[in-house]
């Protein structure tokens, strides 16, 4: 298997290994017993642990490498789901939701910096497939989720399934890899440094690419939710905001790499945050379930290469070694992400569900001003 191929199924695994537990959020708060803002201040374990991680992940890459980090990171993921479903509290669900963060933010910094020196290997974009393709194992896994719940398949036995998946999967896949060879970079006699430090540029890329993460965190955390609250309707209708948020997100960033070799990654940038908008629109004013779906799908679709753009702009600045400045992106994102779920889940307690999802309108808006950042040439 080649270095293309083996880059596109690790990101494809890791969304198997982190997806099921997103799809099963409402019986997990309903297990616990937790209110809207209850849930909200649990959730934040997730970021707090993996923006713990970003402070050091860098480093840890650069010591230990991406093979080795991948084939320990994935199923340590996969089992802190596990341990979440069978938490007995809100404290120990939140512990195990740090445990989840950190070994997902490892695996996450890990696979999107090897995409990247896979392409400056290959000379070939592979950055937005890679993250279709992580898109179309969070859309399976979430359907997975629908039959799960439908069947009403204990929490913790769904969880369960995924781990002969991934360890499969890291025999076959990651143990044999070959990893790419670092991109070059302008600064040959730079220290490597426990922490990367973001600087100006990353910062600037940060305002790019802040509104898709948050969004997607979002989606993940709050859309089953948010059809619960707003319709009459049953528990695998509620879940099926998820595939038509990640079935649209994969389709666009799997073809997407074309559209940004030919038409540019602005432009592609400017009309896809548009169609966020519009998406976005269509979910906080829908009038019933069909209009919420369809928003979600446009939204998904919308948002589909504001993030891979964003890492790639970071990986190419060209100053440091690209796991730093990856890093300190990732890491920026994550401390933003660490407050989000209780913002959400207090704006939903407050003033509804719908108001939490419209407070994400300025930040598209905010993106959509920011795209002349991508024309900038890497050093």
């Amino acid at each position: 298997m080649n270095s293309i191929s083996t880059i596109k199924f690790i990101f494809l695994f890791q969304a198997i290994a982190s997806t099921a537990m997103f799809t099963r959020i409402p019986d997990i708060q309903r297990a616990l017993g937790l209110e809207e803002t209850e849930l909200g201040l649990a959730l934040m374990g997730q970021p707090a642990g993996a923006l713990s991680m970003y402070f050091v992940s860098s480093y840890i890459v650069e010591r230990f490498g991406t093979k080795t980090i991948t084939l320990w990171g994935q199923p340590t993921l996969v089992i802190s789901t596990i341990l979440v479903a069978i938490a007995p509290n809100i404290w120990s669900a939140t512990l195990c939701l740090f445990l989840f963060g950190s070994s997902f933010a490892l695996t996450n910094i890990t696979m999107n910096v090897e995409a990247d020196r896979v392409e400056a290997t290959t000379g070939k974009r592979v950055m937005n497939t890679c993250h279709g393709l992580w898109s179309m194992g969070f859309l399976v896994a979430s359907l997975g989720g629908v039959v799960a719940r439908g069947l009403d398949i204990p929490v913790w036995v769904h969880f369960l399934l995924t781990v002969p998946i991934i360890l499969l999967a890291m025999r076959m896949v990651v143990w044999p890899m070959q990893v790419a060879k670092e991109r070059a970079h302008g600064n040959k006699n730079l220290k490597k440094p426990l922490m990367a430090v973001p600087t100006i540029t990353t910062m600037a890329l940060v305002g790019f690419g802040i509104s898709a993460v948050l969004l997607e965190s979002g989606v993940r955390s709050w859309s089953v939710i948010f059809m619960r609250d707003s319709f009459d309707t049953v528990p695998w209708l509620e879940t099926l905001t998820l595939p038509a948020f990640f079935f649209t997100m994969a389709m666009g960033r799997i073809f997407s790499d074309k559209w940004i070799e030919a038409y540019g990654p602005q432009k592609i940038a400017v009309v896809t945050i548009l169609t966020a908008i519009s998406g976005l629109c269509m979910v906080i004013w829908s009038p019933n379930l069909v209009v919420a779906l369809i928003g979600f799908g446009v939204l998904g679709l919308g948002i589909c290469v504001i993030y891979p753009l964003t890492i790639s702009a970071a990986a190419q600045i060209g100053d440091r070694p690209s796991s730093q400045n990856v890093t300190s992106v990732t890491m920026v994102t994550s401390f933003a992400m660490l407050f989000a779920p209780a913002m959400m889940g207090m704006i939903a307690g407050e003033y509804g569900i719908r108001i939490s999802f419209a407070i994400f309108l300025p930040l598209l808006f905010l993106s959509l001003m920011s795209t002349k950042l991508l024309n900038r040439q890497p050093n």
